[in-house]
């Protein structure tokens, strides 16, 4: 009787192993086909590590919030560069800021009212691009009341080799949102421009500040 358990104990392993490799076979064959589709030279193409991990229905799983990760990104760094170029703009006004200059030379009084133009366009832009960013958050507290934390799907973390449209070597790392079959992808992410834990911390602190902004509204 011993023997029959343990016989049937290794032969559920071996069914949930075979399950593993054809579920990553999978996963390599529908990556495969998206490569062929999006790499410069496919024929360089060389599997180095694929990681499997599920993937829930929650602010790290959510498709609609990556997206909206990606726009804060890219408006956040819109609001330093607008505030470079107050900063830039305030530093060329008190240079030209002198009565001494200004109320003597026409072209230090343009140099002023020129810096003083880019500084109020400067921040029309940094507190327009502000005010974006605050409804991306809003938008982050409503994705959250819908989120459930099934598992619908595999995140496949996949390590590979190609070649760049010149022909120079790399090696990437991208992150493949995929359905329970592994047959559909429904986002990319490339990890070497915002890796996973860079991503991870970034959706808590944005939700840690939608959260204590929701607090001071009311």
């Amino acid at each position: 009787m011993k023997s029959l358990k343990l016989y049937g104990l290794i032969i559920v392993i071996a069914l949930l192993f075979c399950a593993c490799q054809s579920r990553e076979e999978k996963a390599l064959e529908t990556i495969k086909e998206n490569m062929n589709k999006t790499l410069d030279d496919f024929k360089s193409y060389e599997p180095i590590e694929t990681k499997m991990d599920s993937l829930k229905f929650d602010k790290y799983g959510d498709t609609l919030v990556v997206k909206v990760i990606f726009k804060m990104r890219l408006v956040e760094g819109l609001v330093e560069d607008f505030e470079n170029d107050y900063r830039e703009a305030k530093r060329l006004f008190d240079i030209w800021d002198d009565p001494r200059m200004y109320n003597y030379s026409s072209y230090a009084d343009d140099k002023r009212n020129n810096a003083y133009k880019d500084m109020q366009v400067a921040l029309i832009a940094m507190e327009a691009t502000e005010e974006v960013q605050k409804s991306y958050l809003d938008t982050l507290l409503i994705l959250d009341k819908s989120h459930t934390g099934d598992f619908y799907g595999w995140r496949v973390h996949h390590k590979f080799r190609c070649n760049t449209m010149e022909g120079n070597p790399m090696i990437k790392n991208y992150i493949y949102f995929m359905d329970k079959k592994c047959e559909k992808i429904f986002l990319r992410m490339d990890e070497d421009e915002f890796s996973w834990s860079l991503f991870v911390n970034y959706i808590d602190r944005a939700y840690s500040e939608a959260t204590e902004d929701e607090k001071i509204k009311y």
